[in-house]
């Protein structure tokens, strides 16, 4: 019973449409036949063209800015750019004052110079003058010595013959070794500009030199902290100083600078779109300021870490370079954006609505020059939704018939 059912539903549909075809092709000769206008049918020309899928998203458009700091506390001085100004990398922007600093630098260099000197001096070895010197010294240390004993050696004599104060004999021999130890100290010091410096010496006048020098660095780089220097290329955006104002190494940025030829799109991507984003990635961007401006750009970076909105909503952050040139598009300008996941050029295009099914295959019909209607089957490929590409079954310029009478 089933079967019979169904075959008998199959003749019934089948003489349906034979009665349609035979009643439409009564209707159109007997319109002809009176006169009435026969409505035109609806056609596509098989045209070359591109298809592409997208993935929508919407966000801003963004700069990279650079926030500068004074590392240190200070007066400011002067400063020489407004917002809007283009400046060049290590171009300076705003210095403070730097009497300190420069005090500082000018001890720091003097010493230096001092140690300097003595290491010089240890490495030239003994000079003849210098010799000569010590040796005068140890000539008068001998005189003083022999002068002390002899007065010393007087008065004992006296003290054995008669009565001499023991304090004043205490002093004379007191007086012979101290004079015997200022020879020693002078013989001493002679000998050291006979032979010169040793090795520790010169090691010790060297690490004096080094720990100098270092000194001086330091203080230079603390008067470098008074200059506030553009990092790189770029357009001022903010100013945040004025002349003789203070400012703390802790304070807001200074000056905030923004390279404008650099821009790209802070956007939200649906968790439902993810899988099909990659980083790479072209992307088409309308700016709605700009008349929707399409603009030309590239997926950079994906976030593996979804947001949840307030509404239980997951989105993905998602960054686009932006190529800008030859437009007026601004940082903070919302956009629209359409990620191209995949896509074809140059390709046969007709319209899915052209496209049905026959016997299980897609089909179109086609619309001759000579006003006759075939049925061809066609070999489809990628679609956006209302476009489809024909890989095989059609030429260039032929004519598909849409469902429908045209107006």
């Amino acid at each position: 019973m089933k079967t019979s059912f169904k075959k008998s539903w199959q003749s019934a549909a089948i003489a349906l449409v034979a009665l349609a075809l035979v009643a439409g092709s009564a209707y159109y000769g007997y319109a002809a036949s009176v006169g009435d206008e026969v409505p035109e049918m609806r056609t596509a020309v098989v045209v070359p063209g591109d298809i592409r899928s997208t993935v929508p998203a919407e966000g801003r458009i963004s700069v990279e800015t650079r926030e500068l700091f004074f590392p240190v506390q200070g007066v400011v001085a002067e400063f020489g750019v407004k917002p809007g100004d283009t400046v060049a990398a290590g171009q300076v922007l705003a210095t403070l004052s730097g009497a300190k600093a420069d005090v500082q630098v000018a001890q720091a260099q003097a010493a230096l110079a001092a140690a300097q000197a003595k290491l010089d001096s240890v490495q030239a070895g003994p000079a003849s003058t210098d010799v000569a010197v010590k040796q005068a010294s140890v000539d008068g240390a001998k005189a003083s010595l022999a002068s002390a004993q002899e007065a010393y050696d007087l008065l004992y004599a006296e003290s054995l013959e008669s009565t001499v104060s023991a304090s004043e004999l205490q002093a004379r021999k007191a007086a012979v070794t101290n004079a015997s130890s200022a020879l020693a100290i002078a013989e001493a010091n002679l000998a050291a500009a006979r032979t010169g410096a040793t090795s520790a010496d010169i090691a010790a006048a060297r690490a004096g030199v080094a720990q100098a020098r270092a000194s001086v660095d330091a203080a230079l780089l603390g008067n470098g902290d008074l200059a506030l220097v553009a990092p790189t290329a770029g357009t001022v955006i903010e100013v945040n100083i004025q002349p003789g104002a203070s400012v703390s190494g802790s304070g807001g940025a200074a000056i905030v600078v923004a390279d404008l030829g650099s821009m790209f799109v802070e956007a939200e991507l649906d968790e439902n779109d993810y899988a099909a984003v990659s980083e790479g990635m072209p992307v088409e961007v309308l700016v709605d300021a700009l008349d929707g401006a399409s603009l030309e750009g590239t997926v950079t970076t994906l976030s593996q870490v979804g947001k949840v909105d307030a509404n239980g909503i997951v989105s993905y952050a998602l960054t686009a370079e932006l190529d800008p040139a030859g437009t007026r598009a601004a940082a903070g300008m919302s956009v629209r954006l359409d990620i191209i996941t995949e896509g074809v050029t140059d390709v046969l295009v007709i319209p899915n609505e052209a496209v049905r099914m026959a016997d299980g295959k897609q089909v179109v019909d086609v619309l001759d020059d000579a006003g006759s209607v075939r049925t061809v089957p066609v070999t489809l490929g990628m679609t956006d939704g209302s476009t489809v590409e024909v890989i095989d079954g059609l030429g260039s310029g032929q004519r598909v018939v849409l469902p429908g009478a045209g107006e």
